[in-house]
């Protein structure tokens, strides 16, 4: 597996977890 794709899934499980956190 390449390391780009898991980053970039981290990536987007940070961003999407910081909008959950942050209601607006």
């Amino acid at each position: 597996m390449s390391n780009s794709r898991i980053s970039y899934l981290i990536l987007l499980l940070w961003y999407f977890g910081l909008q959950s956190k942050c209601t607006f």
